[in-house]
């Protein structure tokens, strides 16, 4: 149970009916560029030192849009600043008390940042509206710039320096601001870092601050896997703080995004030479651990708790890696591995009894032993332990769904979107449980929620199809897959539910084309082979091989019979059941549904006369169980027949 990986939600299948429901068992596996700043009242360039700077060349070749300042004055910041004492000193305490009650909750590190950075207008309509949002030191100091501005006067930046992991890690950089108007005042930040000091604060040049701000765009952007969003802003901000190892940690990150992993490994490399603490040996560990190497990520692990044994983070990694080798790991080694894993445990809890993970790994610790709910109640502790972790909220709610405690799963994962935490995961995992409890168009606003904001993800324009196809939104539906198949031409389950809508609106043709393609590439394809089948009938083009097929798929003539009976296609059924008489005589389900069609389609004699050579094949044992089959049986489609009537 490693909180660093992204967890994936119970999956669902969306019922339908009719031909519009098929046969087949899809199941849904479970970024855009930050939103744009707009602020009603545009704030001024960042702050331009006096004298000319080399760096202000580099500034200009960056593009407006990715420099746009996030302490602009608008009219959510003047409102906010309306509730804040006047004095500066005072309305940066009032910030940090909001911090303290859990209202503007720091942004976890090491860990993503979804959503980074936020601008000033956004956390001002947050606060406003009392809403759960994480910051970071750089976003508080920010939105206290853009409070200054809404007072008329001008702020300028600092970095303080100092803090714990700040030489490698963005999100533990502390940053301070001050009001120039009418003069230089004292620094100020609203963090609670360092017990919010601000001593030895360091000036930023205009540059800097750009630099910071593109630093920062990149973080956020990987967390939305948007690797050529973070690319471009991280390329940028490496020219304008070229030795700063935390802003190479992002640029290797950016990169392993991109899929070259060599060049991460020698900016990795690059970044630990400038800087070399305990949070630089646990990152290398983490791109060792992403990089499938668990091992080396053993080895950078270890070394950062020798580095500093009062980091917890490494130890519970040491543990998670020490659980992931059972799966390979002889039977009668478990143990052995169970006791280094809680041995590791022990000492991160030693370094730091509420550190994140520590009960994730627990609980683990807890479900192999079936323990069940002593693991759901350190979950539960968890998160409310560190309601700032999305995956907290995503293991609660994986355990109490597989518990099927759908309305428990729900609210964790409605509690972790309003602390916050709108990744992949969350929308995922809550959009389908919403479908599994029927809740489709709560289902589907969220799935439209999730594709706009996670654009790249290969699966969610699929997902969200079959919400329009539920909704009878066919147009819509079929947009997203072509889309899809555009973008990922390999993508067989969305081919399958494209061919079925081109099977819906009657284009045979088109359906035939796109299971083809399926069966090119994997013959045994078991859905394509049984639409296949199915595209046959209703294009009236039966094809006995393609029935052969359909046939072995599903393991006999009665269970593609029964298929055909829930689309609607009575003689097609009736064909294999008729075959299966003969051909499955120990399968005496088959008699009861084909003397069902006979029935229903008013050919009583020929339903009676088999009926009573079926019940005659069988002892008295089992004549009045197989008896109740057939009057259940005819009762079920006599039901279906007053609804739509079954001719065949």
């Amino acid at each position: 149970m490693n909180p660093s990986r992204r967890l994936r939600p119970i999956h669902f299948v969306l019922g339908v009916t009719g031909l519009a429901g098929l046969f087949l068992a899809i199941w849904l596996t479970i970024g855009p560029k930050p939103p744009a700043l707009q602020p009603t009242e545009p704030a001024p360039s960042p702050q331009t030192p006096a004298s000319a700077d080399p760096m202000d060349a580099i500034v200009a070749e960056i593009p407006e849009s990715l420099r746009q300042p996030l302490d602009a004055r608008t009219d959510a910041v003047d409102k906010l600043a309306a509730t804040l004492p006047q004095d500066p000193s005072q309305a940066a305490q009032a910030l940090a008390k909001l911090r303290e009650d859990g209202l503007l909750v720091a942004r976890p590190f090491p860990g993503e940042a979804a959503f980074l950075p936020r601008s000033a207008d956004q956390i001002a309509k947050a606060v406003l509206a009392k809403q759960t949002t994480p910051t970071s030191s750089f976003e508080l100091t920010m939105l206290l710039g853009a409070i200054l501005r809404s007072r008329g006067q001008t702020p300028e930046y600092a970095k303080v320096p100092k803090a714990r992991f700040d030489a490698t890690e963005l999100l533990a950089r502390r940053f301070a601001v001050r009001t120039t108007t009418p003069q230089p005042g004292p620094w100020l930040a609203s963090d609670t870092m360092t017990a919010g000091s601000t001593e030895g604060a360091v000036r930023l040049t205009g540059p800097e601050l750009v630099g910071y701000l593109l630093a920062h765009q990149a973080k956020g952007a990987l967390a939305l896997h948007d690797g050529d969003f973070a690319s471009r802003a991280v390329g940028y901000a490496r020219r304008l703080l070229p030795d700063d190892a935390a802003v190479l940690f992002v640029a290797a990150e950016s990169e392993g995004e991109n899929d070259l992993q060599d060049e991460a490994r020698r900016t990795f490399d690059k970044a630990a030479a400038l800087a070399s603490d305990a949070m630089t040996a646990y990152r290398l560990g983490q791109n060792a651990r992403n990089d499938q190497k668990p091992f080396k990520a053993d080895e950078h692990m270890k070394r950062a708790t020798q580095l500093d044994p009062t980091f917890a983070a490494p130890w519970v990694a040491l543990a998670e890696l020490a659980l992931e080798r059972l799966d390979v790991t002889p039977k009668d080694e478990h143990q052995g591995i169970r006791d280094a894993a809680k041995d590791f445990i022990d000492a991160a809890k030693k370094a730091d009894p509420k550190a994140a993970g520590i009960r994730l790994v627990e609980a683990h610790l807890l479900s192999l032993d079936e323990k069940n709910d002593e693991a759901r109640a350190l979950l539960e502790e968890e998160v409310r332990l560190h309601p700032e972790l999305a995956e907290s909220f995503i293991m609660l709610a994986n355990v109490q769904a597989a518990e099927h405690k759908d309305a428990e799963a729900i609210k964790t994962l409605e509690d972790a979107r309003a602390h916050g935490h709108e990744t992949e995961d969350v929308l995922d995992g809550l959009g389908t449980l919403y479908a599994a409890t029927e809740r489709y168009d709560d289902g589907q606003k969220i799935f439209e929620r999730l594709l706009g904001l996670f654009p790249k993800n290969a699966q969610v324009r699929v997902q969200l199809a079959q919400f329009y196809r539920q909704a009878a939104q066919t147009p819509k539906a079929r947009e997203l897959l072509q889309a899809q198949l555009k973008s990922f031409p390999a993508d067989a389950t969305a081919a399958l539910l494209l061919a079925q809508l081109e099977l819906e609106a009657q284009h045979p043709g088109e359906a035939k084309a796109l299971v083809d393609k399926i069966l090119a590439a994997d013959p045994t394809h078991r859905e394509a082979r049984l639409l296949d089948y199915l595209i046959g009938i209703v294009a009236e083009k039966p094809s006995e091989e393609a029935r052969k097929k359909a046939i072995e798929t599903v393991g006999s003539r009665r269970r593609l019979a029964e298929m055909l009976l829930q689309n609607g296609l009575i003689p097609a059924a009736e064909t294999n059941l008729e075959d299966a008489i003969t051909a499955e005589p120990e399968d005496l389900v088959a008699p009861v549904l084909l003397t069902t069609i006979y029935l229903v389609t008013e050919r009583e004699p020929k339903g009676k006369a088999l009926r009573e050579a079926t019940l005659a094949k069988v002892d008295a044992a089992q004549r009045a169980e197989l008896q109740k089959l057939f009057e259940d049986a005819l009762a079920q489609a006599m039901k279906a027949k007053q609804q739509e009537p079954m001719n065949p």
